[in-house]
């Protein structure tokens, strides 16, 4: 299993991705339903590819999308940092320049100044939640492969009980 998420942008990382693609796949396969109609019938070969291609090529635009997602993100937040700075700095020079605008200058700059301490907290959520998202989606993953563990191990001791008993009946019925 994978180490978690990407440890920059606490996305899922590509093995994540990977790991939920096969769990898609296995449980098509087990299950022997066809995409379009979800009736009982085996899974052919082209069924299984074209249902692959379409998982793949989900995983690749979900991870294009979060992609996009953060880029545009951060150049607003980028494009608000500069709009503040550049508010902050015409009016300091207005300050220093002429005292005349110093209330105006001063509800300004402190208005600017409140925009750039609210970006810097949602920097701040945005990583917590995306950190606290990566973590639960690790749990998730691991106990999924912690019950497929359990389930394989119940249907070997099924398997070797089964086993067992026709042995033992065909002794006593024998």
């Amino acid at each position: 299993m994978s180490n978690g998420a990407d440890s920059e942008t606490r996305t899922p990382s590509p093995e994540q991705r990977a790991e939920i693609v096969v769990r898609e796949l296995e449980r098509f396969i087990r299950e022997g339903k066809t995409a379009n109609t979800g009736k009982k019938k085996g899974v052919s070969f082209r069924s299984w590819q074209a249902m692959a291609k379409e998982e793949i090529a989900q995983a690749i635009r979900a991870a294009r999308y979060v992609k996009f997602e953060e880029e545009r993100t951060k150049r607003r937040m980028a494009l608000v940092v500069a709009v503040c700075m550049v508010t902050v700095g015409f009016w300091a020079t207005t300050v220093a320049i002429d005292r005349n605008y110093g209330p105006v200058a001063a509800v300004l700059t402190g208005i600017a100044g409140l925009v750039l301490l609210a970006i810097g907290a949602e920097w701040a959520i945005r990583f917590a939640v995306a950190r606290h998202m990566a973590e639960e989606r690790t749990k998730m993953l691991t106990a999924i492969d912690d019950l497929d563990l359990k389930i394989r191990r119940m249907k070997k001791e099924l398997e070797e009980r089964k086993t067992e008993m026709e042995a033992e009946i065909e002794s006593d019925g024998g």
